[in-house]
């Protein structure tokens, strides 16, 4: 017999600069983490640090 497999939820609202503490958190070389950190600073000014994540997508 078949499984059910239940459907991700969508996600609630993440804040850009959530997303990007997050995922800096994640390299761990410490000179690309400065230069991705460095790119998305500069997306958080442009945007702001409360902009949802899922509205970039447009």
């Amino acid at each position: 017999m078949g499984r059910v497999h239940a459907l991700p939820t969508a996600a609630r609202s993440v804040r850009l600069a959530d997303a990007v503490r997050i995922y800096l958190g994640t390299i761990a070389v410490a000179n690309t983490r400065a230069t991705y950190a460095a790119a998305l600073d500069r997306l958080v000014a442009d945007f702001g640090a409360d902009t949802d994540v899922a509205q970039l997508d447009s």
